[in-house]
């Protein structure tokens, strides 16, 4: 037995649902466990949206109906193929009941589920379905055509329940999952210039489920939120850590539905326990009223990227009596290692907030440059051991071996790529990556994928990208060589033909032309000698009160000291969360409301001062304190979305 399942083992009935998960887990897959919970809370609401609510017997009927279909769609591959090499199946849908109960019943089949964000480029979002190999997709009514497009697909399906389907009975799938049998790819960015695939088994979800239940603490009376993608790490974690342990998952999309909505959500459904990265903490706290309460919630976790005791203490206003912190840090390849609490009448630490110290099933060390572990407080590497990560990376046993090495006892060791140190309490200091890579707004973004993109442009011949700027201001820039055979690029015109292949987190701020990129005798590109970005030409400084009202609220949501009339929000860096928490700050001092499609037409500082003066114009004139705003949306003139 090893010392993750030492510490762990025990079998514990508790008076408020269903048996612990114990190590190594009495069930075999999440869809096994999901049944188990099923048939101890039939009636509990197992997902509510806000607008549907579903209990755990209907979510179990949801489950097994679309399993009984996919089962002979699948069956080719099942049984004949060995799991690891069965072709994955997509989901493309908002995330809702539907999404979640078709990446269980994806699970069930013995196939790997890969979930698509939405909110992707399509662009991306085909990559991805090219790289995991996936030939069916699970999509809602309004991506079916974009499914069938993508690469290699070759059935689409509705992921909804079947009208009159019949899933009471329990689907016999031809080959049942196994332990170490993969259950959903996650996909983040590449080195090798394209998005990497880690395969999450199915142990590392029943002890996703595990870890979550011991660490924080989720029992069947807790409502849990799924306001971050489903497609992600630590959205995946959130669907786990509800519904493997009774609870009920919350699910909204903030991107889709605005910070605004999200706040009122929040409240409105009594979520008790609310996981956000920092920059979403801080729109949130920006949409609630100054010493407005939300009486559910017992605890709020971070993750993803640096959080500071400011964050804490501003948001610990809306926290009620009781009511707890914490910050945790994970990865896709290992789901969580780390968590810190800071309890009610817990001192708030006055920097960045610590990632603390191992949960559960997980063992750490900082380690030289020998793999030799370093004195307590000395700078090493941060390594992790646990027989519950990931298997490593979709079919590609060469990437997988850099990161993954298995230990003399079986279990596996990874190898963060984190400079770090470690106290004698075994409390951990994040100090830094020790490679190229740079966290963008919580998300590992690894430059060589986006200079991959930058190359596949043809106004392009060569680029690199590095992340610059200091821990609360990570950016990234991008010095590209335009081909001297076309007319030469303007680096907001790469930005946006960037930004139709990445995620916005993934698009360079900075873009600097050069005629060349300086090599070193090796031919390597010489990074220091790379020139830095211009400094910005803020132009004429705001000229009337409302400029001058508009510039304080942008200027420290950008990072800058100050904004010129003539400078743009997104060209300056604004992203979505961004523009939400601008929004938020303006129609509360303006009295207005406002839409995305209001920047887009007025970029500028001072068109978008002058707008809101027209608006304010409008509301007065109707007396109806900005309902027509509210009411009335410019429509655009492209787009798929209805």
């Amino acid at each position: 037995m090893s010392p993750d399942q030492a510490a762990v083992r025990r079998t514990a009935a508790t008076s408020d649902g269903p048996e612990l998960l114990v190590m190594p887990p009495r069930q075999t897959s999440a869809a096994e466990r999901l049944r188990e919970v099923a048939a101890a809370l039939p009636d509990q609401v197992a997902i509510t949206t806000g607008d549907l609510d579903v209990s755990y017997a209907d979510l179990q009927h949801r489950v097994q109906a679309l399993t009984a279909e996919l089962v002979p769609l699948l069956a080719g591959d099942a049984g004949v193929t060995p799991a690891d090499a069965r072709q994955p199946v997509g989901i493309y849908a908002e995330q809702g009941v539907d999404s979640v109960a078709a990446m269980f019943a994806v699970m069930a089949t013995g196939h790997a589920c890969v979930v698509l964000d939405v909110l992707l480029p399509p662009a991306r979002a085909a990559v991805i379905v090219e790289r995991a190999g996936v030939g069916v997709v699970l999509a809602d009514a309004e991506r079916r055509d974009a499914a069938a497009a993508m690469p290699g697909v070759h059935t689409v399906r509705d992921l909804a329940m079947p009208d009159g389907a019949q899933g009471g009975a329990q689907v016999e799938v031809p080959v049942a999952p196994a332990l170490d049998d993969p259950a959903t790819l996650v996909f983040t960015s590449g080195t090798t210039g394209l998005p990497k695939g880690v395969v999450w088994t199915q142990r590392t979800v029943l002890a996703c489920g595990q870890t979550s239940r011991e660490t924080l603490r989720i029992t069947p009376a807790d409502r849990v939120s799924l306001a971050l993608p489903q497609g992600f790490a630590v959205g995946q974690l959130s669907v786990v850590a509800a519904l493997l342990n009774g609870a009920t998952l919350c699910v909204r999309d903030p991107r889709v539905h605005g910070i605004h909505d999200l706040a009122a959500w929040v409240e409105a459904t009594g979520v008790t326990v609310l996981n956000c990265t920092p920059s979403l903490l801080r729109s949130l706290h920006g949409a609630l009223p100054e010493g407005h309460v939300l009486p559910a919630l017992r605890l709020v976790t971070t993750a993803g990227e640096k959080v500071y005791g400011t964050d804490v203490s501003d948001f610990r206003q809306h926290l009620p009596a009781g009511a707890s912190f914490m910050n945790w840090m994970g990865s896709s390849e290992t789901e969580a290692l780390t968590s810190f609490e800071i309890r009610p009448g817990d001192p708030v630490p006055s920097g960045a907030v610590p990632i603390g110290t191992a949960i559960p099933l997980r063992t750490l060390s900082v380690l030289g440059p020998t793999d030799e572990p370093v004195q307590p407080g000395e700078v090493g590497v941060l390594h992790a051991t646990s027989e519950y990560f990931s298997a490593g990376y979709w079919r590609d046993p060469a990437a997988t071996a850099t990161r993954f090495r298995v230990e003399p006892d079986g279990r596996t060791r990874y190898c963060t790529g984190d400079r770090a140190r470690m106290d004698a309490d075994g409390v951990v200091e994040i100090l830094g990556r020790g490679d190229d890579s740079v966290k963008i707004r919580g998300y590992l973004v690894e430059p060589a994928e986006v200079e991959s993109a930058l190359r596949a442009l043809p106004d392009v011949v060569d680029a690199v990208v590095r992340g610059t700027g200091t821990d609360e201001h990570v950016r990234l820039v991008a010095w590209v060589v335009p081909d001297p055979h076309r007319p030469e690029p303007t680096a907001q015109g790469l930005r946006r033909d960037v930004g139709q292949q990445l995620p916005e987190w993934m698009v360079p701020r900075d873009v600097v032309l050069l005629p060349e990129l300086p090599r070193n005798e090796r031919g390597k590109v010489d990074v220091g000698a790379l020139p830095a970005p211009a400094e910005r030409h803020e132009g004429a400084a705001p000229a009337t009160d409302t400029e001058r009202a508009v510039e304080q609220v942008w200027a420290p949501i950008l990072g800058v000291e100050h904004v010129g009339r003539e400078e743009s929000f997104t060209a300056l860096g604004g992203e979505s969360l961004d523009v939400e928490e601008m929004f938020t700050a303006l129609s509360r001092e303006f009295g207005v409301s406002l839409v995305i499609d209001d920047l887009a037409a007025h970029p500028t500082l001072a068109e978008f001062a002058a707008l809101l003066t027209e608006k304010q114009a409008e509301a007065a004139q109707q007396g109806s304190g900005g309902t027509v705003g509210r009411l009335l949306r410019r429509l655009g003139r492209g787009g798929a979305r209805r």
